[in-house]
């Protein structure tokens, strides 16, 4: 009776480890499958991520061929994010490496999200710089069409000013004269009588011309186109010499004034039968012009 308590007593022990030892395969089958799994799902994870950061950094390349002002910030964070890319590729995965991955993903699409928005609101700052640029730009267009106007109106008056200023001349007379050894002037048309010639004319009354001292200038021209009595001599506008016979001076006060002045050839210079032009001058340009003819 004892041996066969015994007995059964071995047959417990041995049947309670025996499901202890079917326990604990089954939990190392269960825990082996579930690490395999876990493995495969932090894999696959992982190649998720870093797709994930490399859309991202996608959107950085497109994003620096149309940024100028961020340029080296997304240069660096590029050289950053292909570091993270290269480093994490041969690593096995787990629950840190997914999370580091998630993080740096995260961190990066917001910098990506602040730059872009950077870079719009520089561009619509940029746009109305432009257009201010541009309506800048048409003002002075128009300021300078405005100023040319003005300039050219200036530069009219200014002709017509001067040319209000000038004085003229009329009434221009010269008679062939001969003086006597007394002093006294006799006119004369016989041209181996005349010494020279007595021209006269009227200033016009001018109240915007300055008052002062003036002068015109007489040329004496001969029959063959000679300069009789050259003693002076003025510039043209061309630059040209013209020869003068006399300097007409006179005090001018703003009234009309009759001159006369007495103009010779030089010694040795012979007066000779022929049409003779008598031309008066303001400075260089021609203002009167008058003829006397001698036999």
């Amino acid at each position: 009776m004892q041996q066969e308590t015994t007995s059964n007593s071995k047959k417990t022990t041995i049947l309670v480890l025996l499901v202890l030892l079917a326990a604990t395969i089954i939990y190392s089958v269960l825990s082996t499958i579930k690490i395999n799994n876990n493995k495969k799902a932090f894999e696959t994870e992982k190649l998720i991520k870093i797709e994930e950061l490399k859309a991202v950094q996608k959107d950085f390349e497109i994003l620096s061929l149309e940024n100028d002002e961020n340029k080296t910030e997304i240069l660096q964070t590029k050289q950053r994010l292909q570091q993270v890319i290269d480093s994490v590729s041969n690593l096995k995965p787990d629950y840190t490496l997914v999370t580091k991955l998630r993080n740096v993903r995260d961190q990066l699409k917001a910098k990506l999200k602040k730059i872009k928005e950077e870079n719009k609101r520089l561009k619509i700052e940029n746009t109305l710089l432009a257009t201010q640029k541009d309506s800048i730009s048409t003002e002075l267009s128009q300021v300078r069409v405005v100023y040319d106007s003005v300039s050219k109106a200036n530069e009219n008056l200014k002709v017509i000013a001067t040319k209000a200023e000038e004085l003229y001349i009329n009434d221009l007379s010269a008679k062939s004269v001969r003086i006597k050894k007394s002093g006294k002037v006799v006119e004369s048309n016989r041209a181996k009588r005349v010494t020279g010639f007595e021209v006269c004319y009227t200033v016009g009354k001018n109240e915007i011309t300055e008052f002062g001292d003036k002068e015109f200038f007489i040329q004496l021209v001969s029959p063959n186109k000679k300069v009789l009595g050259a003693r002076y001599a003025i510039t043209d506008p061309n630059g040209r010499t013209i020869k003068i016979t006399k300097l007409s001076k006179f005090r001018y006060d703003n009234k009309m004034i009759k001159i006369c002045d007495f103009a010779e050839p030089l010694s040795g210079e012979e007066i000779t039968a022929g049409t003779y032009v008598i031309n008066v001058f303001d400075s260089n340009k021609l203002i009167s012009s008058s003829k006397q003819t001698l036999r």
